[in-house]
């Protein structure tokens, strides 16, 4: 926490109290950070901030390429239980043609 005095409104500061969400802390220490969810292909020590988003190193399981990719977009797909780290064409390679054309999971 940094310990530093701050003004707030206090329109703002009745609000949170009546809503009892008021923390007092500075929006870095009182924000929330997600966890970051574990997976053989992720390197979450990679994690950087690039301009508009923050990517993290992802590993294909298959050709031992690394690629950079959404942090958000991982995160969110690992939760679900989507994630595989492949690439995306290995991840084509592992679909089969279906009888119209179109691939389809396996």
């Amino acid at each position: 926490m940094c310990h530093v005095a701050r003004r707030v409104p206090a329109k703002s500061v009745r609000y949170q109290l009546r809503a009892r969400a008021f923390t007092g802390l500075c929006r870095k220490d009182g924000r929330w950070i997600p966890d970051n969810p574990s997976h053989p292909a992720v390197n979450w020590e990679s994690l950087r901030k690039d301009p508009g988003e923050s990517t993290v190193e992802v590993t294909c399981p298959r050709c031992m390429e690394p690629r950079r990719v959404s942090a958000k977009t991982v995160r969110y797909q690992i939760r679900k239980g989507d994630f595989t780290g492949l690439c995306p064409k290995d991840h084509t390679a592992e679909q089969e043609p279906a009888p119209n054309g179109r691939h389809i999971r396996l």
